[in-house]
């Protein structure tokens, strides 16, 4: 059985050798050092493919959520009546969890999401209420509608990413441009 080993942490900047001449940036250099071994890991080629994983699993779980209150399926106990506010809500998951599971319009779809994550827990679950600790995610039962607001805030904040129908199209007007640079600049 092969082992691999991790890659090691380079100390050399972390050395408190030369105490003769101590240096106000010394600490800043270190700081730089660690934030670049943080970044050049192995770990951190994995944060594109993570956030884009991230991206279509809440977006799919999103649009679940609205299959099971527009439409009445997927175990849902009931369905809200047309056009009332659970209903609207519903149209919003399913709208809004498809684009930003495929990545399309996704940071509107994000905006749209969080807001209506963040309506649902204030109005459904918190409802205002400080006394008996109520305000507690856990107490009343919203913590998924607030993860839902904060994951999707993250989404407004970062865009598309990979894998996604915003990127792909953003990837063709940015070769579409340089194309038409190329042949203006022949000419």
């Amino acid at each position: 059985m092969k082992m691999t080993t991790l890659p090691q942490l380079d100390t050399s900047m972390l050395s408190h050798d030369d105490h003769s001449n101590p240096s106000p940036h010394h600490s800043v250099a270190t700081g730089q050092k660690l934030r670049q071994n943080a970044r050049s890991g192995w770990w951190a080629r994995l944060e594109a493919p993570a956030y884009a994983l991230l991206r279509v699993a809440a977006g799919a779980m999103f649009a679940v959520h609205g299959l099971q209150k527009v439409f009445g399926v997927l175990g849902a106990k009931s369905q809200p009546a047309v056009w009332s506010q659970l209903w609207v809500g519903g149209v919003i998951e399913l709208v809004c969890g498809a684009l930003i599971a495929v990545g399309l319009f996704t940071r509107g779809a994000a905006f749209l999401a969080s807001g209506t994550m963040a309506v649902a827990y204030l109005q459904f679950h918190w409802k205002f209420q400080l006394a008996g600790g109520l305000w507690v995610p856990t107490l009343n039962q919203g913590e998924l509608a607030l993860l839902y607001a904060f994951v999707f805030l993250f989404v407004l904040a970062r865009g598309a990413g990979v894998a996604s129908v915003d990127g792909w199209l953003a990837r063709r007007v940015e070769a579409r441009l340089t194309r038409s640079e190329a042949n203006a600049s022949r000419v």
